[in-house]
């Protein structure tokens, strides 16, 4: 995933021949397949920005994105991402089966000649965005919310290993986002609320009596979400 380095018989001499994380946009299908090794080159890239190979390091292209698709665990063939890389992924979206009306369109269009694929964002539109995104205000307020949702998870009876300082940075960051995409320049209650499942639902542990269903980390976030009270302070004037 990484690449290597390739002998060239003629001249003597080893040239790196890179491999596909050399990319804005990385796309790992069924991501818990792969053996430790492709994790660890994974995770590294991840948090990085940067891959070593034979002792030599190069930095990734900017932005780099990686997407990617995950079994269930029970299935054959299957390995549990190492926590400290499922903490990079900043959400996770779950997908169940498609609806009827969309499974008929697939079997209609299935064999078709798809349409051909056209850009609509620029590797520097998205720095752009990126920037934006950062400057979005959050008042201090919401900081503590933030913190505060966080740390229910890590008290919470069915959970061994709650969200990270990793996990509230992600629900701020994402929490921009979310606030940005709604042509507002400042995050609110709501905008936390939005992306709080997708954010921390993936990134908790459950305890060994726990079923370890993802249904159960979600309602572990709900439960989160319904007691943890937003609470706006009182600002002398």
């Amino acid at each position: 995933i990484t690449g290597t380095y390739v002998l060239s018989p003629r001249e003597g001499t080893f040239t790196l021949r890179p491999g596909p994380i050399f990319a804005n946009v990385v796309l790992a299908d069924e991501i818990n397949r792969a053996p430790a090794k492709t994790q660890s080159a994974l995770l590294e890239a991840m948090q990085e920005r940067q891959v070593t190979i034979e002792g030599d390091r190069y930095e990734l292209p900017n932005p780099f994105l990686v997407l990617a698709t995950q079994n269930p665990i029970d299935l054959e063939g299957t390995y549990p991402l190492p926590e400290a890389q499922i903490d990079r992924f900043l959400v996770r979206v779950p997908m169940g089966y498609p609806g009827a009306r969309e499974e008929a369109q697939m079997l209609k269009t299935f064999g078709t000649e798809p349409p051909a694929a056209r850009p609509v964002l620029t590797a520097q539109d998205v720095q752009q965005l990126q920037s934006v995104a950062a400057r979005i205000h959050v008042e201090d307020d919401l900081l503590d919310y933030a913190v505060g949702l966080a740390s229910f998870t890590r008290n919470h009876p069915r959970v061994a290993l709650g969200a990270s300082p990793r996990a509230s940075l992600a629900l701020l960051q994402a929490a921009k986002a979310y606030a940005l995409l709604g042509g507002r320049p400042f995050v609110a209650p709501d905008d936390v609320r939005a992306v709080a499942p997708s954010v921390l639902g993936h990134r908790l542990v459950l305890s060994a009596d726990a079923d370890q269903d993802a249904r159960v980390r979600q309602h572990v976030v709900e439960e989160a979400l319904a007691k943890v009270g937003y609470r706006r302070g009182v600002r002398a004037v």
